[in-house]
Order: C-alpha cells, then structure tokens, then sequence
C-alpha cells in the first residue's frame, strides 16, 4: 500500500541569515521547523527532517533525522530529496517542504495529491501569483533515482529534476502561505502574521 512520505528540507546553509540555522531561528517561541512540522505532519503518513548540522536540536522536533550522503554534502536539496531512497518504496509519494514556510496551507497535501492522480501526474509544485515554488513538490518515489545522475552532472536545480517528469504547477490563491524566513525581514513578516492569528 502506498504512503505518502513528508520531507522537510533543513540541509541549507543559511546564508542570508548570517550563517544561522534558520530552520532553528526561533518565532513566538517556537523554531522555524517545529511551526512547520506541527502544520505539516497531519498531512502526510510519516515525515522526516533533512538536517546536517545541530542534529540534535532537529531530533527534538522528531526523531526521523536524515543526513546528506558524503558525495553530495550540500549539494542543495536535491540532495536532501535523495536521502529518501532507501526509506520509501516505488509505490509512494513524496512531498517536499521547506524548514521555514510556517504559514504552509494546510490543505498543500491533499489538493496536489488530488491533481497528481486525476491528471496522471508524475510531480505536481504549487504556484500563487508571485511565482512557482518548485521546493514544495510533490513526486512519486519512483524517480527518486534519477536525482543521482542530475547530482553526478553537477546538475542542482530542482527544476532539472522536474524535467524528467511529467509535471504542473496548482495555483494556490493565498501568497502569504509561502513567505519563507530566508532572511530577517521575512521572519518579521511571518512572526507579525503569526502574532495576528492568534488574535
């Protein structure tokens, strides 16, 4: 029986926050990835956390730490996608999200799940007025070994991967869901949105 299978990219570098681990950087008391995790893992069967560095920080949001292998350290997330392999079976679905995206639709799962099937998709990403968001993609597991020779070719891009799919975008009507805390203004915006909901 297929699974659909939750990964939450934490790999990066962080560099334009200064070199802080922004899915550690905290917002209303929470980190980045614990406001992700908690909108996020209803929505899947089992989820996992790409993590390279302060591990231990990421295993107190769970346990399901997954690391770069050696030959791709770093090499951005397709590298973080292909640490799944030998966790999912050809069968299931993979959905990718960022470790800063905690105003992530919770509804992301089930609406691109629904257009995957009835179109007959290989990889569906959701889009919104302002642009595609080609890293929260969904794909089925089956090409997860594709990513190794696009990693090999020093081919980075997820959109390379996508590529080798059959794929759409799914408009997604609300833009503040994907505002990412990639810099410290963003992390203002999001923590004022957040403070506001709670209103």
């Amino acid at each position: 029986m297929s699974k659909v299978v939750g990964l939450i990219l934490s790999g990066g570098a962080g560099s334009r926050l200064g070199g802080v681990n922004k899915g550690l950087v905290l917002v209303e008391g929470k980190p980045l990835v614990q406001w992700v995790y908690d909108v996020f893992s209803p929505q899947v069967d089992e989820v996992y956390i790409s993590a390279n560095e302060d591990i231990s920080a990421y295993r107190a949001v769970s346990m399901n730490i997954l690391s770069d292998e050696k030959r791709f350290y770093r090499d951005g997330p397709l590298s973080g996608m292909y640490s799944l392999r030998k966790i999912v079976k050809p069968e299931d679905i993979i959905q990718v999200v960022t470790c800063d995206l905690p105003l992530l639709p919770k509804d992301l799962v089930v609406k691109q799940l629904l257009k995957l099937r009835e179109e007959n998709l290989d990889a569906v990403y959701p889009r919104d007025d302002e642009r595609a968001h080609y890293g929260l993609l969904m794909f089925k597991a089956k090409y997860i070994d594709e990513i190794e020779s696009l990693l090999l070719d020093k081919q980075h891009r997820i959109r390379d991967f996508l590529a080798k799919m059959k794929c759409d975008s799914l408009f997604f009507d609300d833009s503040t869901a994907f505002i990412n805390g990639n810099d410290w203004d963003a992390v203002a915006q999001i923590t004022k949105i957040l403070k506001e909901r709670k209103c």
